[in-house]
């Protein structure tokens, strides 16, 4: 797959500051690009942590269904 055209999709979404593809195994990044200061190696690896956090979540409480998106709200981003 061209993970690099993916991001490049992705950041043509108007007022996308990054885009990455990442591994959900190791939570390494794949691919990324975006506005310079945002460290996407860190942001993959938490966001990961994020997901991680929500399945295992989902599985104590016997949910079987799975996670379409998760939208992350600051104050001046949203993280999808």
């Amino acid at each position: 797959m061209n993970y690099e055209g993916a991001v490049s999709e992705l950041l043509n979404v108007d007022g996308a500051l990054a885009a990455a593809v990442v591994d959900f195994a190791s939570g390494m990044l794949l691919a990324g690009n975006g506005t310079s200061g945002i460290d996407l190696e860190i942001a993959a690896a938490g966001n990961t942590e994020v997901m991680r956090a929500k399945m295992k979540t989902m599985q104590m409480l016997g949910l079987k269904d799975s996670i379409e998106d998760i939208l992350i709200t600051l104050g001046k981003q949203y993280h999808l």
